[in-house]
């Protein structure tokens, strides 16, 4: 599905939930991610297909100015960032095509989900984390991905639950001290 009008994009926007990630793309590979992640990754995709692939383009048809010879190296490069570009611009593309959107909120029944903050009492203390996928996890600042042995463990249980994860690590435990707070 090409989006080249801001009609498209507010079309593929709506359709995007989270009941809809299974049933509306059979065979590919949902990507969850918060509207700010889509956001993002459609700004990063926008200003690489319309700035950098542009001058990529420049440079290319300089690089041909000078000849096809063995002494031309700018040529081959200038190629070879283009076909990389391409690439980058396409996994882009790709990605946005297959996001669905997670809303920061717990399950109605207070199960764990994805956009969810969930605190926990470990061993070594309290934390909290917020369940996202994995383009957006970043541990350290209290973000881990649905995807992660922890954030496996975390989703579908609430309040009072004692789950178990394996890591790297070793075994770990942990009660559910809130969900959505």
């Amino acid at each position: 599905m090409s989006l080249n009008t801001p009609t498209d994009l507010a079309t593929a926007r709506r359709r995007r939930t989270t009941r809809a990630a299974f049933s509306d793309r059979p065979g590919q590979a949902a990507v969850f991610l918060t509207a700010d992640g889509l956001a993002r990754l459609e700004a990063q995709r926008d200003i690489l297909a319309s700035v950098r692939r542009p001058e990529l383009s420049d440079r290319l048809r300089e690089a041909r100015d000078f000849g096809d010879s063995a002494e031309n190296g700018e040529l081959p490069a200038a190629r070879e960032q283009e076909e990389i570009m391409d690439g980058l611009i396409a996994h882009l593309s790709d990605v946005i095509e297959n996001a669905v959107v997670i809303t920061p909120t717990a399950h109605p029944d207070g199960r764990v989900c994805l956009g969810a903050n969930v605190r926990i009492r470990t061993g070594s203390g309290v934390e909290t984390f917020r369940i996202l996928g994995r383009l957006e996890a970043d541990p350290s600042a209290g973000r881990i991905s649905n995807e992660s042995p922890l954030g496996r463990a975390l989703l579908g249980h609430r309040r009072r639950d004692r789950v178990t994860w394996s890591a790297p690590s070793g075994v770990h435990r942990a009660t559910v001290l809130s969900v959505g707070d």
